[in-house]
C-alpha cells in the first residue's frame, strides 16, 4: 500500500532535483568533447592520428569545465581505429590539490603487455556499450586512472550507426559524498544517495558510510529499484536517493 504523501516528500523531491541538475552538469561539460570525437571519427578510415583534435575539449573539460571533473577523454571500441585495436586517449588533473593543468595519460595498450587491462571489461565502457545510453560507474576504486574512490561518468559515441567507444568523466567519490551531504542534510531523517545495487555514495545516517552496501526499499521486481515511497531515482542514472523517516531508521541497516 502506497504511504500518503507528507510535506517531507517534498524535501526529496527537491534534493534529488539537485542531484540531478549536479550531474546534468559534468555530461554537459563533455558535449563538445563527444562532438570532436564523432567529427574525427567520420573520416572514411580513422586513425589515432585524427583524434588529435580532441585533446583540446578532453582538456578544457578538465580545467575549464564542471569543477567536479579530474579527467576526461575518450575510450575506443575495438576495431573502430585502424592502426589500434585499444585507445585511450584521456587526460587528468588527479593531484591532491588540483594543480590546475591537465596531463595526458599514458596506460598500456598492447594486450600482450603485461599492464595491460581491457577497458572494455569495466562497467564505465560496457554499460554505455549495452545500452547506448550514458551512465554513471561506481563508486569503485580507479586502478586505471586515478588510483581514487571514483565515480565514471559516460557517454557512448557512435560511428555511422555503430557504436565507437564513449567519451568520459573522472569525479572523485568524496567530492560528491560533500555535495550530496549538503544537500541531504536537509530531511529530517535518515538518508542515502547509493547506486542501483545499493552501495552507498553519501549518507546522512552514523550506520552507513561510503562503499557499504544498504538494504533498500522496493516495490514490484525486487532487482530494481523504483521511484517509489521511499526512492527518488536521479534522472535516468543508476543512482537514488534513498530515504525514510527517523522511525524506519532499521531500513537503512547496511547488508552484512
Amino acid at each position: 500500500m502506497t504511504r500518503p504523501r507528507t510535506s517531507d516528500d517534498a524535501g526529496i523531491d527537491r534534493i534529488a532535483a539537485e542531484l540531478t541538475e549536479t550531474f546534468d552538469g559534468v555530461f554537459a561539460a563533455l558535449e563538445d568533447l563527444r562532438t570532436a570525437v564523432e567529427t574525427a571519427l567520420a573520416a572514411p578510415s580513422p586513425h589515432t592520428a585524427d583524434l588529435a583534435a580532441i585533446d583540446a575539449p578532453s582538456i578544457a573539460a578538465v580545467e575549464e569545465g564542471d569543477a567536479l571533473i579530474v579527467g576526461a577523454g575518450y575510450a575506443a571500441a575495438p576495431g573502430i581505429l585502424a592502426d589500434s585495436t585499444y585507445w585511450l586517449q584521456w587526460w587528468s588533473d588527479y593531484d591532491r590539490p588540483a594543480t590546475g593543468t591537465a596531463r595526458r595519460l599514458h596506460v598500456e595498450l598492447d594486450p600482450a603487455g603485461e599492464l595491460f587491462r581491457d577497458y572494455t571489461e569495466l562497467g564505465w565502457f560496457s554499460v554505455s556499450a549495452r545500452s547506448g545510453s550514458r551512465h554513471i560507474a561506481g563508486p569503485y576504486v580507479d586502478y586505471m586512472c586515478t588510483d581514487q574512490y571514483t565515480l565514471t561518468f559516460s557517454v557512448p559515441v557512435r560511428r555511422a550507426g555503430r557504436f565507437a567507444g564513449i567519451i568520459g568523466a573522472d569525479v572523485y567519490a568524496d567530492d560528491v559524498e560533500r555535495l550530496a551531504i549538503a544537500r541531504m542534510t536537509r530531511h529530517p531523517g535518515p538518508c542515502a544517495l547509493v547506486n542501483g545495487s545499493g552501495r552507498v555514495v553519501a549518507a546522512v545516517h552514523t550506520d552507513l558510510a561510503p562503499g557499504q552496501r544498504m538494504r533498500m526499499p522496493f516495490r514490484g521486481d525486487p532487482t530494481v529499484p523504483t521511484a517509489g515511497d521511499l526512492v527518488r531515482q536521479i534522472a535516468d542514472l543508476p543512482l537514488y536517493v534513498v530515504t525514510g523517516p527517523p522511525v524506519t531508521a532499521a531500513e537503512f541497516r547496511r547488508t552484512a
